[in-house]
């Protein structure tokens, strides 16, 4: 992340909750990929959850409700806001400084908005407000949130929904990190996958 005058905050991530409920459920994976006994249901279950990682990882989005805990050393200069690293931003838990002596103080609402139509979301301040100052030099403030369309994977962008069916299939079948396809040529992730996430993708910070 940077502030306004193009300096690095130097950020960390941490996810503390993850999500109750997956972006598919197994009885519609096991459709999808035309299983039709309970052989493979480990198997299908380690495909979902590691296609959420993957379509999260590429995206920057949260595909359904999870909480985490985003720590920066210093805030934005010149009343900057500050930008969310994961995506759609459903609300803010949380916003804690921490001074030169590590004692805490949580930030009232009032100083802040959230505003999630941006993409990034950002963190704003409300007129008349500053961010703290007299941080101490690393981690000063933790903003806890949570991100993800929903709790439901009815809630999943559609788009964002094919692409895990299509990579989750791609791995059910092809179970070695190359797939050799004809004349001994690898086989990459099909690019339907790309071209439907790239309207997704949130930029760096």
């Amino acid at each position: 992340m940077f502030d306004a005058c193009g300096e690095p905050i130097h950020f960390g991530l941490s996810r503390t909750s993850d999500a109750t409920e997956e972006w598919c459920s197994l009885a519609h994976a096991k459709a999808w990929l035309k299983v039709d006994d309970a052989s493979d249901d480990e198997l299908v279950h380690a495909l979902i959850d590691s296609t959420r990682n993957k379509l999260e990882t590429d995206t920057r989005r949260g595909l359904v409700s999870q909480s985490w805990a985003y720590t920066l050393d210093r805030c934005p200069a010149n009343r900057a806001p500050i930008l969310f690293p994961v995506n759609p931003v459903l609300s803010v838990t949380s916003v804690t400084s921490y001074d030169v002596a590590n004692a805490s103080t949580t930030v009232a609402t009032s100083v802040y908005r959230l505003d999630s139509s941006s993409v990034p979301a950002r963190l704003v301040l409300k007129d008349g407000q500053d961010w703290p100052t007299s941080l101490r030099p690393e981690n000063g403030i933790e903003i806890v949130f949570v991100a993800g369309y929903g709790t439901g994977s009815e809630s999943v962008p559609k788009e964002l929904a094919q692409a895990g069916r299509l990579l989750m299939a791609h791995w059910y079948v092809n179970r070695e990190a190359v797939a050799i396809g004809n004349g001994l040529t690898s086989i990459d992730v099909p690019m339907a996958y790309e071209a439907l996430i790239a309207p997704h993708k949130v930029p760096w910070l």
